[in-house]
């Protein structure tokens, strides 16, 4: 197998993805492929491009995004997760994909972790060229999904600064990613301690994870509503993957999700007993094993996976 970083453009600008490509010849237009989008801000390498690796390893060619936002940023800095531009660099990627000679344009896969699971529902909606999509713990309605991980008071300040966001001089104002303490206005909320020390475990390892979001693109992710636009993937299909038990994303938005689908729509829901943490499935092996067992399945089913043979 062959790994290289490559750039792609998009509408809002360049953005790197990493390319994994096996061992071998294929025939020409031969080889699905699978687009990886990663979560809010955790860079491909949290997670995006292992499950690239695994998919590259069945025979695919697999591209794990980054975004134009996350190229060269550091520590502390500012990032822009705006989830609509998020849907334009999907597209793009959809496109330089297609564009391949190796790659088979009517078996490209859209694989997508938490917020990435649901933009990857947005761009299939749009875009005929997708095949079909995984969504991993994604969440079906934003502001919906925003709202259960606060009580009425930090609700009210997050409205409140959203609010500001849009008057004269706040077009710039910033969240943190996740609170430092318990009450505090960030992106996203972890009110138990023992989860917090996990992502702390994960930022040692991914610097760039923390990061300052403008408010401005927090509200982007609340007007996404994935479930609005499900029906408009039929009849191409979609696996839905939820875990109980997630802190962050609550296995009721991918149950809401998959229910607002029709007959295309799969849905996987994995036992919380299979987790100690919200964070096992981006460091544990076995519980991404499991996890990764449903999809390849899922996909063998759907023909999505195998690439074609060569004809004599």
């Amino acid at each position: 197998m062959v790994r290289s970083v490559v750039e792609i453009r998009g509408s809002t600008g360049p953005f790197e993805a990493a390319l994994f490509t096996p061992d071998g010849e294929a025939p020409p237009r031969g080889r699905p492929a699978f687009l990886v989008c990663p979560s809010f801000f955790l860079p491909r390498g949290a997670l995006a491009e292992t499950l690239a690796e695994l998919l590259a390893s069945e025979g695919a060619v697999a591209l794990a995004l980054d975004y134009t936002d996350l190229v060269g940023a550091e520590r502390g800095g500012i990032r822009r997760v705006n989830a609509w531009d998020r849907v334009d660099s999907q597209r793009s990627a959809v496109g330089w994909l297609a564009e391949r000679e190796d790659v088979d344009p009517t078996r490209i896969t859209l694989v997508g972790i938490s917020g990435g699971g649901s933009t990857v529902v947005e761009t299939m909606a749009r875009d005929p060229r997708v095949a079909a999509a995984v969504c991993l713990w994604p969440f079906g309605d934003g502001s919906r999904w925003a709202k259960s991980a606060r009580n009425v008071s930090q609700w009210r300040k997050m409205e409140a600064l959203v609010e500001r966001a849009w008057q004269p001089g706040h077009d710039e104002d910033l969240l943190p990613c996740y609170a430092s303490r318990p009450g505090d206005p960030a992106f996203c909320v972890f009110e138990v301690p023992e989860e917090r020390g996990r992502w702390d475990v994960q930022t040692a390892q991914f610097p760039t994870a923390e990061c300052r979001i403008p408010v401005r693109d927090f509200e982007s992710w609340l007007h996404l509503r994935p479930e609005d636009v499900i029906e408009r993937t039929f009849p191409r299909p979609v696996l839905v993957v939820g875990e109980e038990g997630n802190l962050v994303m609550p296995v009721e938005e991918a149950i809401s999700l998959a229910r607002r689908g029709r007959k295309n729509v799969d849905l996987v829901t994995i036992p919380r007993s299979t987790l100690a943490s919200v964070w096992d499935y981006y460091d544990s092996a076995d519980v991404l094993g499991a996890i990764m067992g449903h999809v390849v399945s899922w996909l063998n089913d759907q023909e999505l996976l195998t690439p074609h043979e060569a004809t004599a």
